[in-house]
């Protein structure tokens, strides 16, 4: 932290060894890492995740869909930089491996924005079930994503504005308003 302090489970992360704390986190970019390997591999990412977490990753994920379409499964060898698969897939691949993880805390930064809205809905479901009684932070440019998420902080340029409930920023927030009127007027929101 550049002031004040984070604290994780009461602890000051500076005071942390900086391993432990990064094995506590796992991790979905937007932008998602495809190695040229299996789809196992790529899920797993030398952890100790079994087939069996993988396949059910990728069920909870949707990411099933497109393990039926190819020829090995989970042995299938993924194409550098995920070159056979679309954003959204690649994104439910990110996403399958990060609910692989045992971790405290779950952060998506921004890794729903290739997934339609009846996907994304159903995985975010899927996800919200699937990590239930963990920390979920979720960073995400459209309400949909975040709409049911118990507290929402809005930024604007680099600075913390409102936070609240989809519903009390709805009526306290001008930004959050504009957002989810542009948005909803786009068929992205509700």
């Amino acid at each position: 932290p550049t002031g004040g302090r984070i604290l994780f489970g009461g602890v000051d992360v500076r005071d942390m060894d900086v391993s432990d704390l990064r094995s506590r986190i796992a991790y979905a970019s937007q932008r998602t890492m495809v190695l040229e390997d299996t789809v196992y591999a790529n899920i797993a990412m030398g952890s100790d995740v079994s087939r069996e977490e993988a396949e059910e990753a990728c069920r909870l994920t949707m990411f099933s869909e497109v393990l039926e379409r190819m020829p090995d499964g989970l042995d299938t060898v993924m194409a550098r930089g995920g070159m056979n698969v679309s954003g959204g897939q690649k994104q439910r691949l990110s996403l399958a491996r990060t609910i692989c993880r045992d971790a405290d805390v779950y952060v998506f930064d921004d890794c729903f924005s290739a997934l339609d809205a009846k996907t994304e809905r159903t995985v975010r479901e899927n996800i919200r079930r699937r990590l239930e009684g963990k920390t979920v932070i979720m960073v995400a440019q459209k309400i949909s994503t975040i709409r049911d998420a118990d507290s929402i902080v809005v930024m604007d340029k680099g600075r913390v504005v409102q936070q609240g409930t989809h519903e009390e920023l709805l009526e306290t927030c001008e930004i959050y308003r504009e957002i989810h009127a542009t948005q909803s007027y786009a068929g992205g929101g509700e």
